[in-house]
């Protein structure tokens, strides 16, 4: 086995994996769940901070993507990566964000 036939071998286990993670967070699991978190963390709080601008609207959104992906989980069917899914998640979050903090702020009390 060459080196590139061995590397090949290990990116099929972590895609095995990941997806093993996936079924099993669908499943409720939610030690896999928790993985799926750490994995994309960094992506998620990447995308909620450029989108919402405020650090403290940002902190909310990547709070919520990850309350609304566990509750939602079932939505995701498996023909795109999990992380994509995500993102998406994680965008229409921060965009729900930032429109009712606009609402709130043109429509004070």
């Amino acid at each position: 086995m060459g080196l590139h036939a061995a590397d090949q071998g290990r990116k099929n286990n972590e895609k095995t994996r990941r997806t093993d993670r996936g079924s099993l967070a669908k499943e409720g699991d939610e030690k896999a769940f928790a993985r799926l978190v750490d994995q994309n963390f960094d992506l998620v709080h990447a995308i909620c901070t450029r989108t919402c601008k405020d650090p403290g609207l940002a902190t909310d959104a990547i709070q919520d993507t990850f309350v609304l992906a566990w509750h939602e989980l079932d939505t995701h069917r498996g023909e795109a990566k999990f992380s994509s899914w995500l993102c998406k998640v994680a965008e229409q979050t921060s965009r729900g964000k930032l429109r009712r903090q606009r609402y709130a702020s043109e429509n004070p009390d």
